[in-house]
């Protein structure tokens, strides 16, 4: 089955210059399904954005169904974050939460895990 993914807002996050060729590195989240393997729907996709550039190959990787990892990175919604980040760092009980998805800053990459981790260190260090 060919990889999917969901296209959302900007799916440009990443792009270089190699030898007078661009790559761009693209996640596709939220508002449809894109068949990644198909180099005429990811560049229809694509030229929402950027009629400027041309899908020339693909590579891409289904983390929802990979064995490992079976999911993504959060995503949230809009106002979620900031209206349950609070809530979402207070300890259940004697269970701490530190994950990247938690933090203050930087969720989603490990910076983000070394914040919170440090965060619930201190937490549990401190008694609360």
């Amino acid at each position: 089955m060919p990889a999917r993914a969901w296209g959302f807002k900007s799916p440009l996050a990443h792009e270089s210059t190699f030898d007078n060729e661009t790559v761009t590195v693209s996640n596709f989240r939220f508002l449809r399904t894109y068949d990644l393997e198909s180099v005429e729907e990811v560049q229809a996709a694509l030229s929402v954005w950027r009629d400027d550039l041309e899908v020339i190959e693909l590579a891409s990787h289904d983390w929802m169904e990979d064995e490992f990892a079976g999911t993504t990175w959060q995503i949230h919604r809009p106002g979620q974050f900031t209206r349950d980040l609070k809530a979402l760092q207070q300890p259940q009980g004697v269970l701490h939460f530190a994950t990247t998805d938690n933090a203050n800053l930087w969720g989603g990459f490990i910076d983000g895990a070394i914040e919170s981790g440090l965060r619930t260190a201190r937490n549990i260090k401190a008694g609360s």
